[in-house]
């Protein structure tokens, strides 16, 4: 999906990965936190390089994602793309109340719980993180594919520095 510049994609090989271990697992909802520092747990889904502070993908049972992102640029650019639905609240832990009651008394893992405020953590939500890391492990082929491509760009950029570097510069 292309949008105004902005490559937003979901990750349909690590999406059915992810719903493999849902459906293993107790797991009605699987979140995927990221924040500033840390945002592999959800660009592992999403794959998008968030602004803001805070963002998480919530995947469902039956493969719906819903994405929450704490910053509007964030979500001005996700609308543009063909993920439907995307919400962005300033107050995240409201947003994320809000995420939650759409999903009624269903069951919540995390990956990145680790990584969340404690305010944004209910009781009953378990982590998810040590599962998704061990898939994450093994890239998908679009992943690999992305990293290919990173490494041509990377090889063109340092062969272009060594034939145009001199003295002096």
């Amino acid at each position: 999906v292309v949008s105004r510049g902005c490559f937003a994609v979901i990750n349909r090989e690590r999406r059915q990965q992810f719903l493999a271990r849902m459906a293993e697992s107790v797991w009605d909802v699987l979140l995927l936190y990221g924040h500033s520092w840390r945002k592999d747990y959800f660009r592992s889904l999403v794959n998008f390089n968030f602004f803001g502070p805070h963002a998480v993908a919530a995947l469902d049972r039956s493969g719906e994602t819903s994405i929450l992102v704490s910053h509007p640029w964030d979500e001005e650019i996700l609308r543009g793309s063909a993920i439907p639905n995307v919400q962005c609240a300033g107050d995240f832990k409201r947003g994320l109340t809000a995420l939650r009651s759409k999903f009624k008394s269903a069951k919540f893992a995390i990956a990145g719980v680790e990584l969340m405020e404690a305010h944004f953590v209910e009781e009953h939500d378990v982590s998810a993180t040590n599962t998704i890391e061990a898939l994450r492990r093994v890239k998908t082929s679009d992943e690999i594919e992305i990293l290919r491509a990173a490494s041509r760009l990377a090889d063109i950029g340092y062969q272009y520095f060594v034939d145009t570097i001199e003295v002096g510069m």
